[in-house]
């Protein structure tokens, strides 16, 4: 499960596992339900590395269901490269 709000991050794509995006936004969902129906389900939560590789000028680090869907896809095809698919999907006028 990715979230804006772990502090873990993927580091690895593995293709076995599957990946489960929220399509609302995360401060509509009711963290104090959510964390235990994920930990009773088993599903790891994960942050997506946006910190390692763009600096922030303004706004928040939320990405849209569109950018995560298609960083997904680039990083599985790109054998995991984590900066170049963040570099091409994240809104230029957010980075410095």
């Amino acid at each position: 499960y990715f979230t804006s709000l772990e502090t873990k991050t993927a580091l690895e794509y593995n293709p076995n596992w599957s990946y489960v995006l929220p399509a609302i936004p995360e401060r509509l969902i009711n963290r104090d339900f959510l964390t235990p129906s994920l930990r009773k389900l088993k599903i790891r939560q994960m942050g997506i590395p946006i910190d390692r590789y763009v600096i922030w000028q303004r706004g928040s680090k939320r990405l849209t269901l569109q950018q995560k869907i298609r960083l997904l896809d680039d990083i599985r095809s790109r054998n995991f490269d984590w900066k170049q698919s963040i570099n091409e999907h994240v809104v230029r006028w957010k980075s410095i």
